[in-house]
């Protein structure tokens, strides 16, 4: 049965169980690209202006209940406009994770000088 994550990122299917935990952990500690970071920063403008509100003339404490609600419907608003970013960053992360194993495998590293024995 495939967990949350295993749907979210389909490329975690090519990591061994026991690799899935590591490769997420390596995945969400890659940097974000500028169309990541751009895309976050437009969805939370425009997150900021659906969820504002005016209410200069209401005391401190009357404003507390529109800015709970603001705060309510703001959390799920982010959620769906950050979501497809960080999604994509996952998933590209994954991808180049593997395509780094990949060619490892097919090209091992050749034993540099200073780790070969030397002959006397």
């Amino acid at each position: 049965m495939l967990n949350f994550k295993e749907m979210l990122c389909p490329e975690l299917r090519a990591f061994a169980p026991v690799e899935r935990a590591g490769a997420w952990r390596e995945a969400t500690a890659l940097p974000f690209d500028a169309v990541e970071l751009l895309g976050i920063a437009a969805a939370l403008v425009g997150v900021t202006a659906l969820t504002r509100y005016a209410a200069p003339q209401l005391a401190a404490n009357a404003r507390l209940a529109p800015a709970l609600s603001q705060a309510l419907i703001g959390l799920p608003l982010l959620l769906v406009a950050l979501g497809p970013f960080l999604v994509r960053r996952l998933r590209r992360n994954l991808r180049a994770i593997l395509a780094r194993r990949q060619s490892a495998e097919h090209n091992p590293p050749s034993e540099s000088a200073s780790q070969r024995p030397r002959l006397p």
